[in-house]
């Protein structure tokens, strides 16, 4: 049983981390290159506004599904048939008030068309997502690491029989289509699945049960809408604020934080690795200071690395990457990734406090982040367009930084020695500088550099310490204790 979880999870994970950078840079990229900055800047301002209100999709329906399921398996009977309307029910309520505010908001007839579609592809991703909570709970871990890739896997084919081999004419409408057709495969399929294990029996519970049931979700709910709102909400104020330029500035944008995105994954993936670990340690009442200076300085390597290697050779990365890079897309670029540091740090405080259960203070946090991303975009978007998004975005990711790490110094009384603090400052600027001067030594091949850059990083790590090994042998033997206790469970 140990080996059958270790490996599903490896499959997982490593089949997500090929897949979906693959999806970003090898279909995404492609269709912005090929349709231009503008026509993908209008679809990506309009895919963002369809995550805007998505949280009305869930509700933190699927964790609670996810951990009633676990307890008692034997519960997906009563529960899937009742949760699925619900979810159905959500989905109708989604989709009108999103309309209602897109039209409201004076979106013309192209883009509700967009937005139609895209709304339906965000409801079928929701589906799949409560599907695959069942799949998770049950611990049919290989059926639900299929359905976890399934949906991009099918896209990937759809997208590059339209792209390479003509099968239909590629534009916008083509391109969320080709995504509309492998979510709705995918969702059948894991429908189908579920419904083996749990019978089709729909009916509704009485309302006091469902009041519960959102009344312990909402914290979690504000939470996601609140930090989906300042993640997003540059795109749709650049498409918004500048008018016919605003597709194009969109564009722009999106070529930057599409790599930004790519590489936000593995922060992700981080915290959900640290979250049981630090929610343990607070329930058995053990200190989390030397997991999270190990969490720090491991995602700081990767960070800096990234964002260093990103910032310095911002040009030679844009003309290989995009055929309409410009001084501009430069400028972008080059805010977007500093902005990679404090987001990634964000990751660590804000999956400390969420094991701490301080719901209410990360909804404080991103309220701040909200309000000063919306009115700096605001202002800034008119002068500079997307330089000014861009820089906001690097603004707003530090001010969050800020205030998570000044709310867990007061409510989890974790620590981090002076030294290893001056270890990781001295990091960052070192590697800056000495990557800087291996761009003045101008060599033949940008790979050369980037590749010696990556070196020179990997030894200022180990010679600041940054990369204890004594550490991370710690953190492998704690995760493989924790692969043990759910295993031997099941």
């Amino acid at each position: 049983m140990r080996k059958k979880f270790a490996l599903n999870l490896a499959i997982l994970i490593g089949a997500n981390l090929l897949i979906k950078p693959f999806w970003i840079f090898g279909i995404d990229r492609v269709v912005q290159n090929t349709l231009g900055a503008e026509s993908y800047g209008l679809y990506f301002a309009v895919f963002n506004y369809s995550l805007l209100f998505s949280v009305l999709l869930d509700l933190g329906l699927n964790n609670f599904n996810n951990r009633a399921i676990s307890r008692v398996p034997s519960r997906i009977g009563q529960y899937f048939g009742n949760l699925f309307t619900l979810k159905i029910s959500l989905s109708a309520i989604y989709f009108l008030f999103t309309l209602a505010a897109a039209f409201g908001s004076g979106f013309n007839k192209e883009k509700l068309e967009i937005l139609s579609l895209l709304l339906v592809n965000q409801i079928l991703l929701t589906l799949i997502l409560f599907f695959r909570s069942n799949l998770q709970a049950l611990q049919r871990f290989k059926a639900d690491s299929f359905i976890s890739i399934a949906d991009r896997l099918l896209a990937i084919g759809f997208c590059a029989a339209i792209i390479w081999f003509h099968v239909f004419e590629l534009s916008i409408a083509s391109f969320i289509l080709a995504q509309t057709a492998a979510l709705f495969i995918t969702c059948v399929i894991a429908g189908i699945l579920v419904g083996k294990q749990a019978g089709f029996l729909f009916s509704f519970w009485d309302r006091k049960f469902r009041l519960r049931i959102f009344r312990s979700t909402f914290p979690y709910a504000l939470l996601v809408f609140l930090m989906t709102v300042y993640g997003r909400i540059d795109a749709i104020l650049l498409d918004s604020l500048l008018g016919e330029n605003g597709a194009y500035q969109a564009g722009i944008y999106a070529a930057s934080f599409r790599i930004f995105d790519a590489a936000n994954q593995f922060g992700f993936l981080f915290s959900t690795i640290l979250l049981p670990l630090f929610a343990a340690n607070f329930k058995q009442q053990k200190k989390n200071d030397e997991l999270v200076q190990f969490g720090l300085q491991g995602i700081m390597i990767f960070a800096v690395s990234v964002s260093v290697i990103c910032v310095i050779w911002s040009k030679f990365l844009l003309q290989l990457l995009y055929h309409q890079s410009g001084q501009e897309w430069q400028q972008v670029f080059i805010f977007t990734m500093l902005a990679f540091i404090p987001a990634s740090l964000i990751y660590i405080m804000g999956t400390l406090l969420t094991a701490k259960g301080a719901i209410y203070t990360l909804c404080k946090i991103s309220v701040a982040g909200v309000f000063f991303n919306f009115f700096a975009n605001y202002f800034s978007i008119p002068i500079y367009g997307a330089v000014g998004s861009a820089a906001t975005a690097l603004a707003t990711n530090v001010l969050v930084c800020l205030l998570h790490v000044l709310a867990v110094a007061k409510q989890t009384k974790v620590t981090m020695p002076l030294k290893s603090v001056a270890s990781l400052l001295v990091f960052i600027i070192l590697s800056f500088a000495t990557c800087y001067g291996i761009s003045l030594l101008h060599l033949n091949s940008g790979f050369v550099s980037i590749g010696l850059s990556g070196v020179v990083i990997l030894l200022l790590a180990i010679a600041l310490q940054i990369l204890p090994l004594a550490e991370i042998k710690k953190v492998v033997a704690a995760l493989n204790s924790r692969v043990v206790k759910r295993s031997d469970a099941a």
